[in-house]
């Protein structure tokens, strides 16, 4: 409604949401209330592509409207945090003699 208590006007054309998940599942993207627009590139974390999707996944459903966390500050925190479990869970993988992270 407009501030007269008259209908709004409606967008010419069909209006989706920009995607929050990228195609290929490795990529979030989280706009926060002011319009700022962050990515996370779960692709270049040390660990299988799929458990890079399956967090992917999850982050998305948190970055999305109605998830959760409605500001950029917030991601940004959590994504330090998933970075850091990343590492550490790559650890023992780049620990074993004879592998290429030696």
């Amino acid at each position: 409604m407009s501030r007269r208590g008259r209908a709004a006007a409606l967008p010419d054309g069909p209006h989706q949401r920009p995607a929050v998940l990228d195609e290929n599942g490795l990529v979030v993207r989280h706009r926060d209330a002011q319009g700022r627009v962050r990515s996370y590139a779960f692709g270049a974390l040390p660990v299988p592509k799929a458990f890079g999707r399956s967090l992917a996944a999850l982050y998305a459903a948190k970055c999305a409207p109605g998830g959760g966390w409605d500001s950029i500050e917030t991601s940004e925190a959590h994504w330090y945090l998933a970075e850091q479990h990343a590492v550490v869970r790559a650890l023992p993988y780049q620990l074993r003699p004879g592998t290429p992270h030696q």
